[in-house]
């Protein structure tokens, strides 16, 4: 029942999100698309061809004469300059990593670095420690700290704890109100990106009262 109580108010949370709070997906794909040699080989031709394609636009479109000719040149010559880009990127991005440590331009090189190792990056390993799988690596996780921290015997720390548990009534107990919650939502942000939970934090800035009643339920 305490599962399900807790699906029913996150499903709640999460489909007032989609229906109310914008959000937008991150266009990165810059970095994908971006073509080596850009700025050194591609742009001259690409600004001319332009331009030339825009009087020929302005010239009512003509399939001969010199403003036709100039923009069918002007494009085969972008063209040819993507083209080789495309087929010398390795090349290019070598020399560009090479002309920055040279020229002592080192913001330059990482930043080419960065560039080229970004698309390759993924948000998280899918196998560690012989592990696949979320689940696996939790677990994984859980018996690796578990060794570690019962590593070393405290005989003295651990019967300082047991001893706090007996002079507390049976446990520590302690209670979270909505104004505890309130005064803690009060100090969050807006406009940060969600977590692995997709859950903004508008979510429980504008939730109201009746949310966080809910919430001090699971504490």
């Amino acid at each position: 029942m305490i599962d399900n109580y807790y699906q029913n108010v996150m499903t709640c949370i999460k489909t007032a999100i989609q229906m109310n709070i914008p959000h937008s997906v991150k266009a990165d794909n810059h970095n994908v698309h971006a073509v080596a040699g850009w700025n050194d080989i591609v742009r001259d031709e690409h600004d001319a061809a332009r331009a030339a394609f825009v009087d020929w636009v302005a010239a009512d479109k003509p399939r001969q004469g010199p403003v036709f000719v100039l923009m069918n040149r002007s494009r085969a010559a972008f063209k040819l300059a993507m083209l080789y880009c495309k087929q010398h990127e390795d090349m290019i991005r070598a020399d560009n990593l090479a002309n920055s440590i040279a020229d002592k331009e080192y913001g330059a090189f990482w930043k080419h670095v960065h560039k080229q190792q970004k698309g390759k990056a993924v948000n998280y390993a899918a196998v560690v420690g012989g592990c696949a799988g979320e689940k696996e690596i939790a677990v994984m996780w859980g018996h690796h700290f578990e060794q570690l921290y019962n590593s070393i015997q405290d005989d003295q720390s651990k019967n300082s704890f047991y001893e706090c548990l007996d002079n507390s009534d049976g446990g520590v107990k302690f209670t979270i109100s909505e104004h505890d919650l309130l005064v803690c939502i009060g100090k969050q942000k807006k406009g940060k990106s969600v977590g692995l939970d997709n859950i903004a934090m508008e979510a429980f800035i504008y939730g109201g009262l009746r949310l966080l009643i809910h919430v001090c339920f699971f504490v």
